[in-house]
């Protein structure tokens, strides 16, 4: 017992990852618990229920999985040393022990404020640290210095939520939520896709040319900006003058890195598949304001889930895996229990945005995907969480 803790907290990515698994899992199950029992007619959580989910996969369980991998391959990238343990491990202790109070916060309302509070600590101390990895001047930075700027946007969304904790001004856990998913997960996770997909696709396949056009990056960034910008502002309904050419740009990307190609790339093809639903996910955006602006009726929230269960759910699930792998000791490729997991997250995303356009039994898919959800992470975790604590398979020294 005492080998394994010592083990689990001796990297950056094994620590973070064990709490995004234990955090993603738990709101798996809470959030199918509240559709099940919505189903029922009653609930589980006091209300909104629906921006309490999406705060707490923005801000509480997703961190997790972006501070472990950027706490591990930023420096890498950089060629600088490792991360200080003390570091690392402060920035999971606050994070870790501020999100235990926020999923205690439902019933006990006065936990809410001090514990986002303490994710916001360890949140600016791993930012910090980054930004300054980041800011190394050294060529080829463009990308970290981006994910960098994303953190620190991710930093104020949760100061709206401790504003929403200390005033009851619901509108600041909207703000948060717009703040999260438009100025920090959008931006950070494109650029870290723009960066790795096609050094991972060219790893795998012989010959393969390694494209990064950098004008369909910044279009997909200054969308974003604006579409968080337009959301904040009440001109929501104006956001697909700027998500158009977000689409254009990331389905553009997919083409350039020869998406069809890239699903014989093996675990690389995990990554070609995420980054195939922000396309899909802008575009559905786009049409649903266009839609809106001819009185018709839109897409609910099918645009939503396409980015968030397709895009960020795929990706985690991809690079959280090569990276696992990688710093285990074992062959760092997908077997065939990897691609029934990721084949079933894609049922779970159709199923989700299928509830949108069916009226009589859309409670029931909604119910059915957040269970889908819980048990493809549940699989998934069930293999992948102990590599978290247990020594390289290969014998080799070194914390990683």
């Amino acid at each position: 017992m005492r080998r394994a803790v010592i083990v689990l907290f001796g990297a950056p990515h094994r620590v973070m990852f064990f709490g995004g698994i234990v955090f993603l899992l738990a709101a798996a199950i809470a959030w199918a618990g509240e559709l099940g029992a919505r189903l029922a007619g009653t609930t589980l959580f006091p209300p909104p229920p629906g921006w309490l989910h999406a705060a707490v996969l923005v801000f509480a369980v997703l961190p997790f999985f972006i501070f472990g991998f950027a706490m591990t391959a930023m420096p890498r990238w950089q060629g600088l040393p490792e991360i200080a343990p003390r570091l690392y491990r402060s920035v999971f202790a606050l994070m870790a022990a501020g999100v235990l109070g926020v999923f205690a916060a439902p019933w006990i309302p006065a936990l809410a404020g001090p514990a986002l509070v303490m994710v916001a600590a360890g949140w600016a101390g791993g930012a910090a640290k980054l930004t300054r990895i980041a800011l190394h001047p050294v060529p080829g930075r463009m990308h970290l210095v981006l994910v960098a700027a994303a953190l620190w946007a991710g930093l104020a969304g949760i100061g709206c939520l401790i504003g929403a904790a200390f005033t009851g001004w619901i509108d600041l856990l909207g703000a948060a939520v717009e703040i999260g998913l438009w100025w920090f997960l959008v931006p950070l996770m494109a650029s870290v896709s723009h960066r790795v997909i096609p050094f991972f696709t060219a790893s795998a396949l012989p010959g393969y040319a390694v494209r990064r056009p950098r004008w369909a990056l910044y279009v997909i960034l200054v969308a974003s900006i604006l579409h968080g910008a337009l959301g904040l502002s009440g001109l929501r309904d104006w956001s697909w003058l700027v998500d158009a050419p977000a689409a254009i740009a990331a389905l553009t990307l997919s083409w350039r890195w020869n998406l069809r190609d890239g699903l014989r790339a093996g675990l690389a093809a995990m990554h070609h598949v995420a980054f195939a639903w922000l396309g899909i996910a802008e575009a559905l955006f786009a049409l649903q304001g266009v839609l809106a602006a001819a009185g018709v009726r839109g897409l609910g929230l099918a645009p939503l889930h396409a980015l968030t269960i397709g895009f960020f759910g795929t990706l985690v699930l991809g690079m959280v895996t090569r990276v696992m792998l990688g710093h285990s000791g074992v062959p760092v490729k997908a077997d065939s229990r990897l691609w029934v997991q990721l084949w079933g997250l894609q049922a779970v995303v159709l199923l989700r945005m299928a509830a949108e356009f069916a009226s009589g039994a859309a409670a029931g898919l909604a119910f059915a995907a957040a269970c889908g959800w819980a048990a493809v992470f549940a699989a998934w975790g069930w293999r992948f969480a102990p590599l978290t604590w247990r020594a390289r398979a290969d014998g080799r020294p070194g914390r990683a």
